[in-house]
């Protein structure tokens, strides 16, 4: 019996990420998922969220993500330029909207609120 991957089309629709992200919203996907959602394919041997695990796992989890070069995504199979830019470039609105200072907008009224104006600042 030949080892096919396991393709995004045939998973259930709430088990592909774009209609879970839709359905559920994204804080309901895991970080697999949004990084598959940004390479949009896999390539033979893999789905896109496979391979997304690929990378997370190898390239020493989502927070040493931004470390990674083009190069340096590129060494993963089923990644080409193409998809090492967009990731590149998902990760840089990433840093630059945790860098841009938040407006003030009146009162906090609750802990969720409290938390969301301090953790960056309290991230590290």
């Amino acid at each position: 019996m030949q080892n096919s991957p396991i393709l995004i089309k045939d998973l259930p629709s709430e088990e592909r990420p774009r209609e879970k992200l839709k359905m559920l919203g994204a804080e309901a996907l895991s970080n697999a998922e949004l990084l598959a959602i940004l390479l949009r394919t896999g390539h033979r041997s893999e789905s896109a969220v496979q391979l997304a695990t690929r990378i997370l796992a190898g390239g020493g989890g989502l927070r040493r993500l931004p470390d990674l070069t083009l190069e340096d995504l590129q060494e993963f199979k089923g990644i080409g330029p193409d998809k090492a830019v967009t990731i590149k470039a998902a990760l840089e609105l990433g840093c630059r909207i945790a860098a841009a200072p938040r407006e003030a907008n009146g009162a906090v009224n609750s802990p969720r609120q409290a938390a969301a104006v301090f953790m960056e600042e309290l991230r590290y």
